[in-house]
């Protein structure tokens, strides 16, 4: 997440009770932009917290906006270096997500000590 992308989630936030500007954000995609935006980022840690907000304002007496985010459908689930790095990763199963440990391959495992 860049700073351009934080100062418009930072705009947003303080926008939102304009129902225009609700509207050209969900005419420019910019709903699934800030949900791009909801995941975390360490060299920002409070990007999630501030895009589920402004979310929140942008769905809030919005059901324009409240129908495209109920249309959306999980495509699947993406890659995430993160929870690879802690020997995690992410499995669809029936429709939802789960946090799982990655299978271990013999190739992972060390040498064993002579």
């Amino acid at each position: 997440m860049n700073d351009k992308n934080r100062n418009h989630i930072n705009l947003l936030n303080q926008q939102h009770q304009f129902s225009y500007s609700s509207k050209q954000v969900r005419e420019m995609d910019g709903l699934l932009l800030i949900l791009e935006s909801s995941k975390f980022d360490a060299r920002n840690p409070l990007i999630k917290e501030a895009s589920i907000f402004a979310l929140r304002n942008l769905l809030e007496g919005n059901l324009e906006n409240q129908r495209c985010i109920g249309e959306l459908r999980m495509e699947g689930v993406a890659e995430n270096p993160g929870l690879a790095e802690l020997g995690m990763q992410a499995v669809q199963e029936g429709g939802k997500v789960r946090i799982v440990q990655q299978p271990h391959s013999p190739r992972d495992s060390p040498p064993p000590e002579l």
